[in-house]
């Protein structure tokens, strides 16, 4: 080294590290070498050499910084990891988030995915699902445009008439951007439209205010105004004319009746009866359902992509041996499980009739939801079953029942007189 040249030199506090420059010559050829120089928390000298300025610059720096800050076990790093090092930390620093952070968070959200799926994947299947597209757009704004919409898709005077009255209120209320209206707002809105005047507005008022605003959201959803999350708010809500907060259950006791019942009287209702209880099946899950999806030997049904509510969410709802017993003398190579849907009030009016049993709207997959939680202590896992998120089941779905009357329910075996029901 030329000792008649001043070093540059690094400092953190009381640490120096230098950087002497260097003229060589080798083959006849002179170049320039810039030499790296301090001393490690032992005491020894440790000289490293770099052709490049810049790059001694920025080494001298980041041996600084790591030796005042007593981390200098991350200057034994190899030129490889260093490498990685010092190319990580700008980009972090666009975010504001240490190395150490980022890297936490990497391994936590990578445990939690199926090996072959990326995190980049997961994020932009989030964001596609939560994505929402003009922010500003108020609640007002949006049902302007879908009664336009409906106007142009020729909907009758009437309908046009109706729409105002029953969605222009819900701008009224929410003062705010379509974006931010939550499922917890939507049910508020619909229990102050139960009155009028200080008067209960009838069953069918309240019903059609319902299925109006579901409708604008739903619309909304395929517009991108609100969060996809919406599909499955909206399908769990329950129509009015209940109490939105009452999850309401079946006993084992009154399925039981309802069964023999069905049996004995409406055996065409016996496969509505049966999937829902035992598999939790949706209505329009059930009006789509062949009796090709049922495997009887492998034990599940198949709720196929088409077919599901959700659409595009394909499952396989295991089949117990209650279901399989009851079913199986039903049973078809093929065909619809159930007739059409104008027959379903009918039966149903039917069964209650000769039951005595009241009917619960929804009450047969909300009782199958609450038992098989009961039964499996997995919340997951019925999520699954159910074609559901965690999430909606807790809020929608699930009456918390003792374990006892769960296996009760799954145990309901069908009586000689229903194994024969189908001869």
């Amino acid at each position: 080294m030329n000792p008649n040249r001043k070093p540059q030199v690094v400092r953190r506090g009381s640490v120096a590290v230098k950087i002497y420059t260097v003229n060589n010559r080798s083959g006849g050829v002179d170049y320039r070498q810039f030499v790296l120089a301090y001393r490690n928390p032992e005491g020894k000298r440790v000289t490293r050499k770099f052709s490049d300025g810049e790059e001694a610059r920025t080494e001298a720096e980041l041996a600084a910084t790591k030796l005042a800050s007593g981390e200098a076990d991350v200057l034994t790093l190899s030129s490889l990891e260093r490498g990685q090092y010092l190319r990580a930390k700008p980009i972090l620093e666009e975010l504001g988030v240490p190395l150490l952070a980022a890297i936490e968070d990497y391994a936590a959200a990578r445990k939690l995915l199926p090996k072959d799926v990326s995190l980049l994947t997961a994020m932009e299947a989030f964001r596609i699902r939560h994505s929402v597209g003009d922010r500003t757009l108020t609640v007002a704004e949006a049902v302007g445009r879908y009664v336009e919409d409906r106007r142009k898709a020729g909907c009758t005077e009437v309908h046009l008439r109706q729409l105002p009255h029953q969605l222009n209120p819900l701008g009224a209320m929410f003062r705010m951007p379509l974006a931010d209206l939550s499922p917890a707002r939507l049910k508020e809105f619909l229990e102050i439209q139960r009155t009028r005047g200080g008067l209960v507005r009838s069953r069918r008022t309240q019903r059609n205010t319902f299925k109006a605003a579901r409708a604008f959201l739903r619309f909304a959803v395929k517009q991108k105004w609100v969060s996809h999350e919406w599909k499955e708010d909206l399908e769990a809500m329950e129509l009015p004319g209940q109490d939105l907060g009452t999850i309401a259950v079946f006993t084992p006791a009154e399925l039981a009746r309802l069964l023999e019942t069905a049996a004995e009287h409406v055996p065409d209702l016996l496969p509505y009866l049966l999937l829902g209880a035992f598999a939790g099946l949706r209505t329009a899950e059930l009006h789509r359902l062949d009796w090709a999806h049922l495997d009887f030997g492998e034990g599940y049904v198949e709720v196929t992509a088409r077919n599901a509510k959700v659409k595009g969410r394909r499952r396989l709802v295991p089949m117990g041996d209650t279901l399989r017993d009851w079913l199986k003398p039903l049973a078809k190579e093929h065909g619809q499980v159930l007739s059409g849907p104008s027959r379903l009030g009918w039966l149903r009016h039917r069964l209650v009739a000769r039951s005595g049993v009241a009917w619960k709207p929804n009450g047969l997959r909300h009782s199958f939801i609450s038992y098989r939680c009961a039964v499996t202590k997995n919340v997951a896992q019925v999520a699954y079953e159910a074609g559901n998120s965690p999430s909606i089941i807790h809020t929608h779905y699930l009456n918390f029942r003792k374990e006892t009357e769960a296996v009760a329910w799954f145990n309901l075996r069908p009586s000689s007189r229903c194994e024969n029901v189908a001869a």
